[in-house]
């Protein structure tokens, strides 16, 4: 009786913890300093940056897109981006986003 005590507070504990997306908490889409602000705003302009690849293939990765309407769909047939630059004090940022092939436009940026 005492296990079933045990692992029905263990369920009880559990439920009350708030339940997160794998991917929830992994980037942020604001900058914490000066220095990424500047940053963010000259990858969104355009300067710096290179495409990831896909391990297996060595292409570029292409976004599926997804719903209509949806987050995902807005980047449907961009390629995703990356760009790394280093602080004064050496602390390092890296930005990843979505890029327009034709157009170079850079959208959903993301810190890592």
């Amino acid at each position: 009786m005492a296990l079933y005590r045990s692992s029905l507070s263990l369920v009880e504990q559990m439920s009350r913890t708030p339940l997160r997306l794998l991917s929830e908490g992994t980037y942020r889409e604001e900058p914490r300093d000066v220095h990424e602000r500047m940053f963010k705003r000259s990858v969104k302009a355009g300067s710096g940056g290179e495409f990831l690849r896909n391990n297996h293939t060595g292409e570029p990765t292409v976004h599926p897109g997804g719903e209509p309407g949806t987050r995902k769909d807005e980047r449907r047939g961009h390629l995703k981006g990356q760009a790394v630059s280093r602080s004064a004090a050496g602390r390092k940022v890296t930005i990843h986003y979505w890029e327009h092939p034709k157009t170079g436009n850079r959208i959903h940026l993301k810190f890592k």
